[in-house]
């Protein structure tokens, strides 16, 4: 043990404080990645949550023939319409739909 081995001069105590900082050092570094993953854990839940809740929401629609306010209403939070821009001569517009509960999907 450290500290002992200080106590009977097998370790100086410039050493031993060396050994000392450099523990506090890595053991604040263990808590905030684990703080880090817990926050990522609470995330992943949430997200999963929101997943079940959109396949429960999107199975009142798996027969759907026509798409009117009311689907859009119930499985859509929001379209973001970008600028237009050319391309390749070409004109094209940037389209993200949000869907409700788990947003944009790429």
């Amino acid at each position: 043990m450290l500290s002992e081995d200080n106590v009977t001069g097998k370790l100086t105590d410039d050493r031993f404080h060396k050994f000392l900082t450099d523990y506090e050092a890595e053991q604040s570094e263990i808590r905030m990645k684990l703080a880090s993953a817990e926050q990522e854990i609470e995330h992943i839940k949430a997200n999963k949550k929101d997943t079940g809740s959109f396949i429960e929401l999107i199975k009142n629609y798996t027969k759907v023939k026509e798409l009117d306010r009311t689907v859009l209403m119930e499985l859509i939070d929001k379209i973001v319409i970008g600028q237009s821009k050319k391309v390749d001569g070409r004109k094209t517009i940037d389209i993200t739909i949000y869907y409700r509960f788990i947003g944009a999907i790429s």
